[in-house]
């Protein structure tokens, strides 16, 4: 396995990082929309004015070191279970975006069908670890009742880790009711990671109401929150990268506390989504090298703290699944992983600068994602000793083959040759003749072809008949409580 990480910073930097960090914290402070929120920093120290919140450096420091180093995120598959740790690479899909691109490079508004075909090709991906969350925003289906209607479907059709609801502190509830449907109860959800959820910053230096109640039930029940700051640059946060990336860290950190206020050791992931803005367009450039910074500099913040990261993912602000979306979605996991970023969501299927999400480019992404994971040695187990066993190292091999031979017909070659290469389902590696033969296809095409296929193929992991019911039962009356008649929204 890869064993070193890209330091992009000094030590003495990162000092000046977080001296500056808690100094924006003590005077300049941070506004939380949330009056529950207030009052609990309140009670560890902090002083309020109206809505902003003044925390002490004594205070952050002493909260900071109840986040926990690590956790394990339980799946409903034991198998699928995940730890997330400053030594993991863990890969979530997409996140948050409104349209899909259809046929003809048409971007259309996603539906609830685009987001179950989402959540099976994640489910059949054998790289991507996480699913659900807002793979893709449904329109067709009434705002109140998407977030249980997503959770349901991901917890149907997957039974990898999910990504829960952030929808304020009913998302979160509803959230927590549902895992307790499949785990058999609060109790075995309580303290126990059982779903991990996105918590977003506002910048600069602002968290509002629906995002604090969210974080604030998760961390009542010890569940993991990612808490994220994106920042602009040049736009919600300082034209350098210096100073977006200490507002950044400024505003992670506050969420970390208050996390830590509400129960002493709720895991948590220090998220560096921040971003540059296109100066002349005015829009953010998620593809630029210098989120790739951003991400890097995060991850080293995060262990800085003592705290898994997130960053990175395959990023993109082509609005076609082409070789802009290609380079610049490699570049960006590339260097997440070579940086040591812990947790990586937007890892398949994302372009058009968080706009729009594509069956196509999810799994040439995917494929992105192998690829990086076989560099860093994750492909499986045992793969550590790919350098370091005996056999491995073929001198025998050699010996016997010696000056001139060839090693095709060799034993070794037929016992290893399978578990040493990575093998490509979207890249071609044919001779000429052949590709021509079977149709000149591009990479666009195998991947479409590949997901209908997936999909098509895609047999959905055994929910006892009990649970499923349950799950339904808690729709069907929430939907009621609500008030919502029809779930599918005509137009």
């Amino acid at each position: 396995m890869f064993h070193s990480h890209v330091e992009y910073l000094s030590p003495d930097t990162l000092n000046r990082i977080h001296k500056s960090s808690l100094d924006l914290l003590e005077e300049v402070g941070v506004v939380f929309r949330s009056r529950n929120a207030r009052e609990v920093l309140a009670e560890h120290g902090a002083r309020v004015e109206g809505d902003r919140v003044y925390l002490p450096a004594k205070m952050v420091t002493s909260l900071l070191e109840a986040a926990p180093r690590e956790f394990r995120l339980r799946a409903r598959n034991p198998q699928n279970d995940v730890e997330i740790s400053p030594s993991s690479f863990v890969l979530a899909p997409g996140y948050g975006c409104p349209f899909v691109l259809g046929r003809s490079h048409t971007r259309r508004r996603a539906t609830l069908a685009d987001y179950e075909i989402f959540v099976k090709l994640v489910g059949s991906s054998p790289h991507i670890d996480i699913n659900g969350g807002i793979i893709v925003e449904p329109h067709d289906v009434d705002p109140l009742v998407r977030h249980i209607w997503m959770l349901y479907l991901t917890l149907s059709l997957s039974d990898k880790c999910i990504v829960g609801s952030s929808m304020g502190e009913t998302g979160a509830k509803d959230t927590i009711e549902m895992m307790s449907l499949v785990f058999g109860g609060h109790e075995e959800v309580q303290n126990r990671p059982s779903v991990i959820s996105l918590i977003n910053a506002t910048a600069p230096l602002c968290y509002d109401e629906r995002m604090l109640g969210a974080l604030m039930v998760y961390a009542s029940y010890a569940q993991p929150t990612v808490i994220a700051s994106m920042a602009m640059a040049g736009a919600t946060g300082p034209v350098t990268l210096a100073g977006t990336v200490t507002l950044q860290n400024a505003e992670v950190l506050a969420g970390v506390v208050l996390a830590q206020a509400v129960h002493p050791g709720a895991p948590v992931v220090y998220g560096a989504a921040s971003a540059i803005t296109d100066m002349r367009a005015g829009t953010p450039a998620i593809g630029a090298p210098e989120n790739a910074i951003i991400s890097s500099v995060g991850a080293q913040m995060a262990r800085y703290y003592g705290i898994p990261s997130r960053g990175g993912g395959c990023l993109t602000d082509s609005k076609v699944v082409d070789a802009q979306a290609g380079y610049e979605s490699m570049m960006h996991l590339l260097a997440a992983a070579v940086s040591g970023v812990n947790f990586v969501f937007h890892a398949a299927g994302v372009m058009d600068s968080y706009m729009t999400m594509s069956f196509e480019k999810f799994v040439v992404d995917d494929e992105i994602c192998g690829m990086v994971k076989r560099f860093l040695g994750l492909r499986g187990a045992g793969q550590e000793d790919c350098f370091t066993a005996d056999e491995a190292l073929a001198t025998d091999v050699v010996r016997r083959v010696g000056p001139g031979g060839h090693f095709l017909l060799e034993d070794h070659t037929l016992k290893h040759h399978r578990r040493e290469f990575w093998s490509p389902g979207v890249s071609d590696r044919s001779l000429l003749e052949v590709w021509r033969n079977l149709g000149k296809t591009d990479a666009f095409e195998r991947s479409e072809h590949i997901w209908r296929e997936r999909v098509a193929g895609y047999r959905p992991p055994r929910l006892p008949r009990h649970v499923d019911d349950r799950l339904r039962k808690y729709v069907e009356t929430r939907q009621q409580e609500l008030g919502v008649k029809d779930l599918l929204l005509s137009g």
